[in-house]
């Protein structure tokens, strides 16, 4: 389960329905030099993250709620229009046998997709997540087709990649988005730049009086 923290207050429901497309954590094993640049600091990695992509999956909320000096700091370092998907901490989560057996899997004006693969099998080939190494065209192809019918229904779709679903989770929304461009549907969303920080301006020095003033 996962709720969504939206700092804009324009993406409203009455809004046109998007596909907002992202990742499940915005680091991991293998990004730095794949995706990130060699050079960045991993305090900058979500600046970075952010003007790639218009939405994250966190995972660490999973274990516990994070501070609320830690999420300032997300909000800093990310647009306004930037959207956090935070996973329900697992004590509070419902288990499985708890929830129905048959639902109607959209019951709201928007969606919630993770592509996840298999954890097990793709750990046995690879540890760092670099690259593609499993190949879910066809698979990604058919998720395009369905986001694209979703999304004429009305409905809002946030979809995010996990490492383990093809090797590279970043490179998987890359390969969704051009899947989608060639397919001729109309263009998705686009990250919003994260805006610079202001320059304080200083005021000048106080001249010091001189024993001639």
């Amino acid at each position: 389960m996962a709720g969504l923290i939206v700092k804009d207050s324009n993406n409203s429901s009455n809004s046109e329905p998007k596909i907002y497309l992202g990742t499940s954590a915005f680091t991991a094993a293998g990004w730095q030099g794949a995706f990130y640049p060699p050079e960045i600091k991993s305090k900058d990695y979500l600046s970075y993250y952010a003007q790639h992509f218009d939405t994250v999956e966190v995972n660490s909320t999973l274990y516990g709620c994070p501070s609320p000096r830690t999420v300032e700091n997300w909000a800093a370092k990310t647009p306004d229009s930037f959207i956090f998907s935070i996973k329900t901490p697992r004590s509070i989560m419902p288990r499985p046998e708890e929830l129905a057996q048959k639902f109607d899997p959209i019951i709201a004006d928007w969606t919630y997709i993770r592509w996840l693969g298999d954890r097990k099998g793709i750990e046995l080939q690879t540890l760092t997540w670099d690259k593609i190494i499993v190949d879910r065209t066809a698979q990604l192809t058919s998720w395009v087709d369905f986001c694209y019918q979703i999304k004429r229904r009305g409905i809002t779709v946030y979809g995010y990649a996990n490492n383990h679903y093809a090797g590279h989770g970043p490179a998987t929304i890359r390969q969704f988005r051009d899947l989608w461009r060639k397919k001729g549907f109309p263009p998705l969303p686009e990250p919003a730049p994260t805006p610079k920080p202001l320059t304080p301006i200083l005021a000048p020095p106080k001249k010091q009086p001189s024993l001639f003033d």
